[in-house]
């Protein structure tokens, strides 16, 4: 038995969404490497290697957001280019619509701690963990409402 997925044209947004976040995760890996260029960390010294030891506490900081903003949308793209297209499935303009909001608070996370450190992280990291949990309940009531379940 065969099965064909029929895709909304809208889904097409969605695919961009991902997209976008592929190439806006790409670009904070830039910043993070010119950072590393710039204090002769090289690989595989993450931050706290040997190399990185050798720098001042401030430079050691300045580095190291760098690395944590990076590092920290690493952590979460999975789950958002997958939520992203499994919700677009259901609700493919509320997907795209609530994956903006995730792409816009990843840029204020990632601006926000490469300038000011931890502190820097609002509002950008409210805004993406919420349109994170968002497109997770759109995912969730999409696929209990195929099931008959609404």
């Amino acid at each position: 038995m065969s099965a064909l997925i029929a895709f909304q044209p809208e889904f097409a947004w969605c695919a961009l969404a991902v997209a976008a976040m592929a190439i806006q995760c790409t670009t904070f890996g830039f910043s993070a490497g010119a950072q590393r260029k710039r204090f002769n960390v090289p690989y595989p010294d993450m931050g706290n290697g040997r190399h990185a030891a050798k720098l001042s506490d401030k430079d050691w900081e300045t580095f190291n957001n760098y690395q944590r903003a990076h590092h920290n949308y690493l952590e979460q793209l999975p789950s958002a280019q997958i939520l992203t297209l499994l919700s677009g499935l259901f609700y493919p303009r509320a997907s795209v619509m609530v994956s903006s909001i995730y792409i816009l608070g990843r840029q204020l996370y990632g601006w926000g701690y490469q300038s000011k450190g931890s502190a820097g992280r609002m509002p950008g990291a409210p805004m993406s963990t919420i349109s994170l949990l968002g497109l997770a309940i759109l995912t969730i009531h999409g696929s209990l409402r195929s099931l008959g379940y609404f």
